[in-house]
């Protein structure tokens, strides 16, 4: 009796979610399905591929790429591909179409052991045609419906699943009357006491200079710190830095695809680790130190000397031309044979550009910018008048709040409802969304946003922190900062520098030191009051 010729195939084995993957079930059944259904017609499957847990609807797929490079490379040489169906090889036909089309030019079919196609191959194509477009649409419907529960979950303010923020654990709880769990997300208070220890380090440093996330990331790493017990890097520390979930606003839906545009993100309002002004604080400070944007443009010229540890570079501006001064030496050769080497500050386009700004003696001109601080901005008197002139202006601006904050959270309330019953109404199928649908959806999101942005500005007015501390702490929070700069600590002064003024304008005849009122106020108020030594919080070795 003469043996039956037998079709070499490859199997593919998917599966949709990452419970099924674990469990195993669905990977065992499909393989048994697919030996059978080879058995029967007479084909040898020579190698299994799997992919677990992998949306077939969107996503990439890189077992699709293994498939093809091992079929190119002649590793494997099918007759044919065999999957359990074709909704588990994909929902989404633009995602294969280039993978389909690479196997049809090696005249490789995809088989299903459960949608047997026609014989001809006109009927057999269209057959597969009207199969990818039921299963795509099943696939939407199956989406939308997930997407609404976690919608849902997410508004009532329930933890919608995934990975579980550092910080944070989630923690089950019974909903009332209901047999229903469900989970939140409350503060991991060992986890807790490294990001406000990260936020710290991001704001005020070691010595009262920021670190840089690499730097933070090497400092935590050499306390023992560790990212659920692997080693912190700077990506995960700038991923952190910039969360607003750990000043209690967390962000769910940000990076939906574009396909749920219409779903718009939602806020949840979970147990703060730091507070927003921290957070506000440490994003501006990282936007000022950053040279580059994400397109490597330049943003900040003077970063790098902001970073340096030199009292004023970066602080320094030519008023000719608007650059920032910068470190140079010379050596002179002293009548005693020795060479005394002297530092100044000096403008690059000097030389370049026959500028006219002078070169300054780095030691004279610290002494002057450091005597004129003291004696023209940080005294007590200058201080008191600043701050007095703005606790005016403020209560002028917000002696209206409160009423205009009630219209706006009436509005805001609005709103809202109105672009949820558009929602449902377009749900329940009793609206088209056309166009001036859309238009109309769009208008509403439009002054909900600008609603939204007048609400926050109100509330950061609020939140001004310049209303409890009089002159008992402006007096120490002066005898503080004398004491500091007495002690040539260029790091520590430059940072003081850094919270007063915004720059400094030099040339020939003048310098112009230019701040602003409130930025000095705000310096002050967050200057804490001890028993024996009152110190600006800023900076951390001064405690």
């Amino acid at each position: 009796m003469q043996d039956k010729t037998l079709y070499k195939a490859v199997g593919l084995i998917r599966v949709s979610t990452d419970m099924q993957a674990k469990t195993n079930d669905s990977f065992d059944g499909q393989k048994r399905d697919i030996l059978k259904w080879a058995k029967e017609n007479d084909f040898e499957i020579v190698k299994f591929y799997y992919e677990p847990g992998n949306s077939a609807f969107r996503g990439k797929r890189p077992i699709l790429n293994l498939i093809l490079h091992e079929i190119n490379e002649e590793i494997v040489s099918p007759n044919a591909v065999i999957v359990f169906s074709f909704s588990r090889f994909t929902r989404n036909a633009s995602i294969t179409t280039g993978f389909k089309k690479s196997l049809q030019n090696k005249d490789i079919p995809i088989l299903s052991v459960t949608e047997p196609m026609p014989d001809d191959e006109d009927t057999a194509f269209i057959s597969q045609t009207v199969i990818d477009m039921v299963n795509e649409i099943q696939s939407r419907m199956n989406s939308k419906v997930v997407q609404n529960r976690l919608n849902d979950t997410a508004n009532k303010g329930y933890f919608t699943g995934g990975v579980v923020p550092f910080g944070y654990s989630s923690v089950p709880i019974s909903i009332p009357d209901t047999d229903i769990k469900k989970k939140i997300l409350a503060v991991n208070v060992e986890e807790a006491k490294v990001v406000k220890e990260m936020f710290n380090l991001a704001e005020t440093g070691i010595n009262g200079k920021p670190l840089g996330v690499d730097n933070t990331a090497r400092h935590l790493n050499d306390k023992g710190m560790r990212y659920r017990g692997k080693k912190w890097n700077k990506n995960k520390i700038s991923d952190i830095l910039k969360n607003t979930l750990y000043y209690g606003k967390r962000v769910w839906g940000a990076k939906r695809i574009t396909r749920a545009k219409d779903n718009p993100p939602i806020t949840i309002n979970i147990p703060p680790i730091i507070t927003e002004e921290q957070f506000l604080s440490v994003r501006k400070g990282v936007s000022k130190r950053l040279p580059f944007s994400k397109d490597n443009i330049a943003i900040n010229k003077f970063s790098k000397g902001i970073r340096s540890n030199t009292l004023l570079t970066g602080i320094l501006q030519c008023q000719y031309c608007g650059e920032g001064l910068r470190i140079s030496y010379t050596n002179k050769k002293l009548t005693n044979g020795k060479v005394r080497r002297h530092t100044y500050y000096g403008c690059p386009n000097r030389a370049k550009k026959k500028c006219l700004c002078p070169y300054f003696i780095k030691e004279e001109m610290d002494k002057i910018i450091i005597d004129s601080i003291l004696l023209n901005i940080l005294n007590n008197n200058v201080i008191i008048e600043i701050i007095g002139e703005i606790k005016d202006k403020i209560s002028e601006v917000t002696k209206h709040d409160e009423a205009d904050l009630l219209k706006l959270n009436k509005k805001q309330t609005s709103l809202k409802l109105k672009i949820n019953k558009l929602y449902d109404m377009v749900s329940e199928e009793i609206l088209e969304l056309d166009d001036t649908l859309k238009e109309n959806l769009n208008d509403n999101k439009t002054a909900l946003k600008n609603v939204n942005y007048s609400i926050d500005e109100i509330k950061t007015r609020s939140k001004l922190p310049l209303k409890k501390f009089g002159k008992s702490q402006i007096t120490g929070f002066v005898k503080a900062i004398i004491k500091v700069l007495a002690r040539s600590n260029e790091v520590n002064s430059k940072q003081i520098l850094l919270k007063v003024i915004d720059k400094i304008l030099v040339g020939k005849e003048k310098i112009e030191v230019i701040g602003a009122k409130f930025k000095l106020a705000e310096f002050v108020s967050k200057t804490k009051m001890g028993t024996s030594n009152e110190v600006p919080t800023f900076v951390s070795m001064w405690r």
